[in-house]
């Protein structure tokens, strides 16, 4: 574990996680991940390139069902980058997709800001930073 500057008591500690990138837990100094409690936040961090890449095969979808079912009451997906830049970056594996609705596949800056509306208006607890 290593000492937060400036956060008295504070520790970070990396360990392999089910979902998400970053949780956020409190427990006495020297406990095992397992004896803490979680705080309520997790943060599944995806780059621009990433979310647009693997957009065909669905990925970002399972990773943000996850999230919705993870019983946390604040998911967030923290996107990294440009969006504008999205419209330039490549789709992988968009000819092998059988079972993802066209509307999936991120191709620009307005497919991420029709997700992040979807988020919305579904009720999801997945936020968007």
């Amino acid at each position: 574990a290593a000492a937060l500057q400036g956060v008295p008591d504070a520790s970070a500690v990396r360990h392999p996680l089910r979902f998400g990138d970053f949780l956020w837990v409190v427990g006495a100094p020297g406990k095992a991940p397992a004896d803490c409690a979680v705080a309520g936040c997790v943060v599944e961090r995806k780059t621009i390139a990433d979310l647009v890449g693997r957009s065909a095969s669905g990925a970002h979808m399972r990773q943000i069902e996850k999230l919705e079912t993870c019983g946390l009451p604040h998911p967030f997906v923290l996107l990294e980058g440009d969006r504008r830049q999205a419209s330039s970056l490549p789709v992988y594996d968009e000819d092998a997709r059988s079972d993802r609705a066209p509307s999936d596949v991120i191709r620009c800056a307005d497919d991420i800001d029709d997700l992040c509306a979807h988020l919305l208006v579904t009720g999801s607890p997945v936020g968007v930073l």
